[in-house]
């Protein structure tokens, strides 16, 4: 008898000593985050963290979510995660709608209206091309396009020219021309667009109709027109 009483008082004394359990962590608190995101990420500690307040997700619901900022070396990144309501595990990744265009974000963000054009109007299939007049690379592309589009797809693709200069290597060395040949191709631009007309050493002309008189006054007529209307002044789309 005496040895069972001493046994359930052991087991007693054990019971109070017993460790608490670790509290459990939340991704709700930005440090705990923060420092989960290092380890699983293998962040090194000179990348700075900065982490946005939570907010209910309307990608994932029943999630929040939160954007994560991060900065190294002068360059910047964003990254957003997806965590669960009760805190206790965080999302990466994607978010589709299966009754969604899953690249729709990214077309509502193409603004081609006014923009030079080829093709017919009710083709299936549209594409922008963003190019760079004063890239010989990009004057040999605009060539093969309209060229190899034409021949092959006449009646199911209608294609776009959107200025998008590399100004780290193009410092557009003649403004004049370029303006007056981006301006050209917004002005009331004649019937029948075939072709995109870059210039032999550098800059631009615009995009010209068949009509080689048309080609060779395109860039006196932009000149004139867009000066008169005020857009030769316009500043083009710049990118580093």
């Amino acid at each position: 008898m005496k040895t069972v009483t001493f046994l359930l008082a052991c087991a007693s004394i054990f019971a109070q000593t017993k460790p608490a359990a670790p509290a459990e962590k939340s991704a709700f608190d930005k440090a705990t985050l923060e420092a989960y995101l290092r380890h699983v990420e293998l962040w090194i500690p000179q990348v700075g963290v900065k982490i946005d307040d939570v907010k209910k997700s309307t990608d994932m619901p029943g999630f929040f979510e939160v954007w994560v900022h991060l900065t190294y070396n002068g360059g910047t990144k964003d990254e957003k995660y997806f965590v669960s309501e009760d805190g206790h595990r965080v999302v990466k990744g994607e978010v589709f709608d299966i009754n969604k265009n899953p690249f729709q974000a990214n077309l509502d963000k193409l603004k081609i209206d006014g923009a030079p054009t080829f093709g017919p109007a009710n083709a299936p299939v549209t594409l922008v091309v963003f190019s760079d007049f004063q890239c010989p690379v990009r004057k040999e592309e605009a060539q093969i396009l309209r060229k190899n589009i034409a021949a092959a797809f006449p009646a199911k693709v209608k294609v776009y020219f959107k200025d998008f200069p590399l100004d780290s290597l193009h410092n557009w060395r003649e403004p004049r021309r370029s303006r007056a040949g981006a301006c050209t191709g917004r002005i009331q631009p004649p019937s029948g667009i075939t072709s995109t007309g870059f210039t032999k050493n550098r800059g631009a002309s615009a995009w010209i109709t068949s009509t080689a008189s048309f080609s060779r006054s395109l860039t006196k007529r932009g000149s004139t027109e867009c000066r008169s209307a005020g857009a030769s002044k316009a500043k083009r789309p710049r990118r580093k």
